[in-house]
This record gives structure tokens, C-alpha cells and sequence, in this order.
């Protein structure tokens, strides 16, 4: 069985990838999708997800990809998940392995610009954040009954909340327990800044640069904070990040709030440190 860090590498290498598929551009517009497809394919822990979920699901991909009378495509998201999962990733097989022009498929789905790149992210957006979406939260899961596990395993002290453990320079360290609540709501939160931050007019250099300070929040609640000054820096970086005037107005209010709300957990955690 994979520890937590290799669930860790795994999410990320998927964020990445799946961040790169939600933003292609027309002068790379097949590559994205066929390297978020291989991933997935590849990495057995994804793979294992998907076939879980669609297991003994008989669900036609045509029937949620639809066309009307007059020749338009449109969405028909189907009532049960698992059909809608199988959907989406039988739609992406059958793109790729018939090398379907992506830029054609996206045209017939409506959109308010009329930007080729806006056109393309708009039609991946509809069809396959769903599927990017559950397999996220599916592996953030995984990870949040790990570190429920080992936080079961540790001796408490007190019930005050305060524990002493031995780290591996045989060290004894008393840190203030993160509420199993706290840690769930934390991760809902952040996945939800990862998902907003991708419908932000900002540069791939700023959105990354969030992304690591956001993925250091939460690899660092994952693990007790053992490293306290690098999720200060971070939580620092968060912070001086809602000063972007991105941020203040338009869909950036939506992140700007997720933001507030993770700092309200957050930063009475890191006041104890």
C-alpha cells in the first residue's frame, strides 16, 4: 500500500496535469488532453478510481454528448454519477485514440467569446471538470483517511488537545491537535481555491505561485506541521496574494472569499506555533 507521500506526488503530478488540459491553447491544443488522458491511464491509483466508480455501469457517451435538431451540441448530464463519470473519460478515449480535431468539437458547443482559446478552455470546462473535479477529491479522501488513521494511532497526553510524539531525530515535540473537522474542511476549501484559480485572469507564473503556497498549507496540515516556518511563509504569501486587485473584483471575489475562509481556520493554528 502507498504511504502518504506517494499519494501526495501523485495528486500533484494529476493537479498539474489536469491544470494544463483546463488551460490549453490552440497552438498545443492536442497535447494537453492526450498526456492528462495517459496520466490517468498510467498512474494505477487514478486508474483504480475510475474503473471503481464505473464498474458495472452501462452508459452510452452520446447519450450525455449530444446534439439537438438543428445540429447543436449540448451537455445532458445524466442523473447518476457513475454514468457521468463513464461519460466523460469514454468521451476523452474516443477523442484521443480517433484523433478528433478538439478545436471542432469545441466550436459547436456554445460560448460567449468568440476567442479560439476561450472557445477551447470553455468547451473543456463543460465536458471534462466534472471528471478532473471527482478524481481530485476522490485522492484528497484517500489521503484525509491516512491521516485520520495515524492521528488514531498516536498516544494522547491530555484531553486538552495536546499530544507528544517522538520524530525520527528521537526528538519529543508537543503540538496542538488539528480537529479531524478542521483538517476535512481545510482540504474542501483549498480544493475549491485550486478550481477557482483556474477561472482567474491571471498569468500561469502568479496561479502557480498561489497554487505552491496553497499546496504547502495543506501538505503541512497533512502532516501536524512539521516544518512551522515554511506554512508561516506561505500562509504570508496567501495573504499579501488577496492585495491583487484580481482578486477584488469579478470572479476573483469568489477566491478572494475561499482565501478568507481558509486563513479563518488556518491562522489560529499557526498563532500556537
Amino acid at each position: 500500500m502507498l504511504d502518504i507521500k506517494e499519494y501526495k506526488k501523485i495528486s500533484l503530478g494529476f493537479r498539474r496535469l489536469a491544470s494544463n488540459f483546463l488551460r490549453t491553447e490552440y497552438t498545443n491544443q492536442d497535447i494537453p488532453l492526450r498526456r492528462f488522458l495517459n496520466y490517468i491511464e498510467r498512474e494505477e491509483t487514478i486508474k483504480n478510481i475510475i474503473d471503481k466508480k464505473i464498474k458495472n455501469v452501462e452508459f452510452d457517451y452520446r447519450e450525455c454528448f449530444v446534439k439537438d435538431k438543428f445540429g447543436r451540441s449540448y451537455i445532458d448530464i445524466p442523473l447518476d454519477e457513475g454514468e457521468h463519470i463513464k461519460a466523460m473519460y469514454d468521451y476523452l478515449k474516443y477523442i484521443v485514440e480517433n484523433d478528433i480535431c478538439l478545436e471542432r468539437l469545441a466550436m459547436e458547443y456554445p460560448c460567449e467569446s468568440r476567442k479560439i482559446n476561450d472557445i477551447l478552455q470553455n468547451f473543456i470546462d463543460l465536458a471534462f471538470k466534472p471528471l478532473v473535479d471527482y478524481i481530485q477529491d476522490e485522492i484528497s479522501k484517500i489521503m484525509i483517511m491516512m491521516e485520520k488513521d495515524k492521528m488514531e494511532k498516536i498516544d494522547m497526553s491530555n484531553n486538552q488537545g495536546v499530544i507528544n510524539y517522538a520524530d525520527r531525530m528521537s526528538s519529543i515535540k508537543s503540538d496542538n491537535v488539528i480537529k479531524e473537522n478542521d483538517i476535512e474542511n481545510i482540504f474542501k476549501i483549498i480544493d475549491t481555491i485550486k478550481n477557482n484559480l483556474n477561472e482567474l485572469d491571471l498569468s500561469d507564473e502568479e496561479k502557480d505561485n498561489v497554487l505552491d503556497d496553497v499546496e504547502v498549507v495543506q501538505e503541512q496540515i497533512q502532516s501536524n506541521i512539521t516544518k512551522p516556518a515554511r506554512i508561516k511563509k506561505a500562509i504570508n504569501n496567501i495573504k499579501f496574494f488577496l492585495t491583487n486587485t484580481a482578486v477584488l473584483t469579478g470572479t476573483g471575489v469568489t477566491l478572494a472569499n475561499n482565501i478568507k475562509q481558509l486563513l479563518a481556520i488556518v491562522q489560529p493554528i499557526i498563532d500556537k506555533l
